[in-house]
């Protein structure tokens, strides 16, 4: 039942929205591997703005396919 669930989720997320929420992982995983280099000590300075730079596009796109409403069926 909840798996049938989570897939009519997926299937109402369009194409737009499923691109964002790829960008927003991508940009989540690129931000803790920083963190993780900086603890084992040096200078990611440029990995924690790729991060942020990849988190924020992904949200500007998802904020337009909100707009556009859901995949209409077909």
């Amino acid at each position: 039942m909840v798996k049938e669930n989570l897939l009519g989720r997926l299937r109402r997320i369009n194409d737009l929205g499923l691109v964002s929420l790829l960008l927003v992982l991508a940009g989540a995983v690129i931000e803790i591997v920083a963190l993780v280099r900086i603890f084992q000590g040096g200078s990611y300075l440029f990995l924690i703005v790729a991060g942020l730079a990849v988190v924020a596009v992904g949200l500007v796109i998802g904020r337009r396919s909100m707009a556009q409403g859901p995949r209409q069926p077909r």
